[in-house]
């Protein structure tokens, strides 16, 4: 009977997944939620209660993992029905053409939540200054990063390798971009002005990440910096943050990078902290 529990655990878990995939799309994104993911939890707390109860027997358990393959199967066909229409085949074709205009146009129609985001505020692309080596370094050096950010100013910004929850998915991809600076994870970003983009602007409405669907978003951006930062790592040591920032702002001045607005001098953020 513990085998048949662990492939009942591991059937609903994949009709999860499935709806999570599911969802992104507009025609289909009702009925996964409310036919695949709805009956699988119900299937789900059907067969904990029964098995509470003691009235769990073989029989009901070989028809609660044929119900779900039948929710599994009847999700990924949902699915694979998408993948055969005509706009989705049009717009993988225009994506893969590099013709953004045309698949801006056709995401709303595809994609769950996706609205055309015509008059939109500046956006920002987060930057991750976090070490991934080892050692003593939280994070990457100014000049590291300095070098980072040049590159991305020559190569540009390229869609994330694992598909948004919303939005995209693995054939018509796009670059997320917040509107919203404060709630970035990383305390620098890059800050790009819409009017400097030369493709349409959708976004997961009603407010959510900017979408710009193509394989490489090169624009021109400036280097802007959160004033206050919350990160444990930079309270041990209440000057590190800003230290930081002005060798980058250093850093990036001898690349000829440009920075938004303007930091406040030693002076100045000493007079603050007091």
């Amino acid at each position: 009977m513990d085998d048949v529990f662990k492939e009942i655990a591991t059937l609903i878990a994949e009709v999860g997944r499935c709806y999570r995939r599911g969802r992104r799309y507009r025609d289909i994104a009702a009925l996964c939620e409310q036919r695949y993911l709805a009956g699988a939890l119900e299937i789900g707390s059907s067969i904990r209660q029964r098995a509470r109860g003691g009235s769990l027997d073989a029989g009901a358990t070989v028809s609660t993992v044929d119900s779900l393959r039948d929710l599994l199967a009847g999700c990924e066909a949902a699915i694979a029905a998408v993948h055969a229409s005509d706009i989705y085949r049009r717009t993988v074709a225009a994506w893969e053409g590099g013709r953004c205009a045309d698949v801006a146009v056709a995401a709303p129609s595809i994609f769950a939540s996706v609205e055309p985001y015509p008059d939109c505020p500046t956006l920002y692309h987060s930057i991750a200054i976090t070490s991934r080596r080892g050692g003593g370094d939280h994070f990457i050096s100014p000049s590291a990063c300095a070098d980072a950010l040049t590159e991305l100013s020559c190569s540009g910004i390229v869609p994330s390798s694992t598909p948004p929850e919303l939005g995209a998915d693995e054939r018509i991809r796009a670059v997320l971009l917040s509107e919203d600076f404060e709630v970035a994870e990383s305390p620098i970003a890059l800050a790009i002005e819409p009017s400097a983009l030369d493709v349409p602007i959708c976004r997961i409405g009603p407010a959510g990440d900017g979408l710009i669907y193509t394989a490489r978003l090169s624009v021109p951006f400036r280097v802007c910096f959160a004033e206050v930062v919350a990160d444990e790592w930079w309270a041990l040591q209440p000057d590190a943050y800003d230290n930081y920032v002005d060798r980058l702002v250093t850093e990036l001045a001898a690349r000829g990078l440009p920075t938004r607005g303007t930091r406040r001098s030693p002076a100045e953020r000493g007079a603050r902290r007091g």
